[in-house]
């Protein structure tokens, strides 16, 4: 009985001692225990993240639109001679010297060897061909006029029909519009080109059609090369008269054109008037006319008097 009770005992007392122990032991080396001899757990020190709040997003502020402004166009230096050209033409005397009047002569006689005057009128379009046609005028009254008609090559005169006929009615004669000769139609063109004419010349036809009218309308053009093929134009070179180069000059139109710019649809009929400088061209044409002899001849050759 005692052997057994001092075993129970012996039993119960060996986790206190090997506990006891076991803490000595931990001390010895450092070890941290607590009161029931149990280690503790050292925990690390980690510093907490300080704070920082989110940057502050500030909104851009929006790029109002800007309404649009075209580049200026860069200067471009023209050509000597050209500059020459418009310094001086703003006289008609600047214009009608000697030897342009020579060659507008030429350019006249040319076509009228090529176009009868006994079956054709002759009708310039817009400003360019003023000379030619005031120098026809000069020749023999009733031979040629001229039609106020600018920027037919950005236009489409069938969109301002009844415009067109409105002018059609007060510029050409109704001998010519209800005649037996046919229209020539005559103006400086460019190469590889002839819309101003050829639109002409289809908003006319259309309208000589509408008043039943039997009269012909054909074009022509003085240019350096032939005009598209598509229009069926006529042209006649200007190789041997190089003035009429400048005949689509803004400031030679400027002076001789029998009526300022007038584009036909953009405003009133009534503001092409008259110009009293067309008068003062024909003066100085007929003054070197008058004292040609080559002229004479040619005028002998094709029937006047």
């Amino acid at each position: 009985m005692r052997n057994t009770l001092a075993a129970v005992a012996i039993v119960c007392a060996l986790p206190l001692v090997c506990g006891r122990a076991d803490a000595i032991i931990r001390r010895s080396v450092g070890v941290r225990t607590n009161a029931f001899g149990r280690p503790v757990v050292q925990q690390v020190y980690r510093p907490q993240q300080v704070y920082r709040p989110a940057p502050v997003v500030r909104p851009q502020p929006v790029r109002q639109p800007q309404p649009y402004r075209p580049p200026q166009q860069a200067f471009r230096p023209q050509p000597a001679f050209r500059q020459a050209v418009v310094q001086q033409a703003v006289t008609p005397e600047a214009i009608i010297t000697k030897p342009n009047y020579d060659q507008f002569r030429g350019a006249v006689t040319d076509l009228l060897h090529r176009y009868a005057p006994a079956q054709h009128v002759f009708v310039g379009v817009g400003r360019s061909p003023a000379p030619l046609m005031a120098l026809m005028q000069n020749i023999h009254p009733g031979l040629a006029f001229n039609f106020p008609a600018s920027g037919l090559r950005t236009s489409e005169p069938m969109h301002q029909y009844a415009e067109y006929a409105r002018h059609f009615e007060k510029f050409l004669p109704a001998e010519v519009l209800r005649g037996n000769k046919t229209i020539v139609l005559v103006d400086r063109s460019v190469s590889g080109s002839g819309s101003s004419i050829a639109k002409l010349r289809n908003v006319l036809q259309q309208y000589l059609r509408s008043i039943g009218s039997s009269v012909q309308v054909r074009g022509v053009g003085f240019s350096e090369g032939a005009p598209h093929a598509s229009y069926g134009l006529d042209w006649l070179p200007t190789n041997r008269y190089p003035v009429l180069n400048s005949l689509n000059n803004d400031a030679w139109e400027g002076t001789y054109g029998e009526y300022p710019h007038h584009a036909i649809g953009s405003v009133p009929l009534e503001t092409a008037v008259h110009r009293p400088e067309y008068d003062r061209v024909r003066s100085l044409l007929k003054s070197h006319m008058d004292a040609d002899p080559v002229l004479a001849a040619e005028r002998a050759q094709l029937g006047f008097n």
